[in-house]
């Protein structure tokens, strides 16, 4: 199989658009992403209505949707190409672009994180694909990277395999400044109003973060494993789920209405 690279995003500071993977066997639309190993205070509002519901493991994710965390918090995304990404709180997403389509071998994930820190493990991937996250002063265009980043007052990137590419950037989301490439074992900086500063070691908060970065690669292998044995892996997890839920529901309805027979 393919090995993914890595990176970290650490970041300081500051319509429900279904894009599926294609058909599943059973002519199912696919959802691309899922959360997994929901810790603490988390929750999804939702594109399609703004409502915020509690995250639980396995709930779908769509495009357009924001992904919330208090603080000590924290969560696995799950994307049906086996990317996997970690977010610890307390922090905030914008899933921008979730659009995965395996019959014509293309991919464009687009995330906005405004505060938070982000580990991911990408799955590297044969055909057209575009990969970014955008914070408040800096845009990363991944390509085929594990890394992390650091939302606070400013952004710091960290690159631990494969390479990625740094701009500055203001807060309506414009690119500006020079493009700089970021290789393994090198880091980045950007605080409002400033240049990308690049240094080409990782700071011990980055080093930090790369032990970290492997409980995550080590998940992301099994989840790759499991969708090379059977691509409909995540489908039927999310199902599963969403089958647990409605028991529950159906349960809870029972138990109601006999609370509330006459006696």
């Amino acid at each position: 199989m393919t090995s993914a690279a890595a990176f970290l995003l650490a970041l300081w500071g500051v319509t429900d658009v279904v894009h599926a993977a294609g058909p599943s066997p059973a002519g199912e639309l696919r959802v691309v992403g899922t959360l997994d190993q929901v810790r603490g205070q988390v929750e999804r509002v939702r594109a399609a209505d703004g409502q915020a519901v509690a995250g639980t493991a396995y709930m779908p994710l769509f495009e357009g949707d924001v992904l919330r965390l208090g603080a000590s918090a924290s969560t696995l995304i799950v994307l049906d190409d086996g990317t996997v990404l970690k977010m610890d709180g307390p922090a905030e997403m914008k899933l921008e672009a979730l659009r995965l389509s395996r019959q014509a071998a293309e991919r464009e994930f687009g995330f906005r994180v405004r505060l938070g820190r982000l580990l991911a493990a990408v799955q590297k991937w044969k055909g057209s694909s575009k990969f970014s996250v955008k914070t408040p002063v800096m845009t990363i265009a991944i390509r085929g990277t594990d890394f992390a980043v650091d939302v606070e007052t400013d952004t710091k990137v960290g690159v631990f395999e494969g390479e990625v590419a740094v701009q500055s950037a203001t807060e309506t989301g414009t690119s500006s400044g020079a493009e700089q490439v970021l290789a393994q074992d090198q880091e980045a900086t950007s605080s409002a109003g400033g240049e990308v500063a690049v240094q080409r070691f990782l700071s011990a908060a980055m080093e930090k973060e790369r032990r970290r970065m492997q409980i995550v690669r080590d998940y992301a292998e099994r989840v790759r494993k499991r969708l090379a044995e059977r691509d409909s892996y995540l489908q039927e997890q999310i199902q599963k789920q969403g089958q647990k839920i409605k028991d529950w529901e159906e349960r809870r309805r029972k138990t109601l209405e006999h609370l509330h027979e006459p006696r």
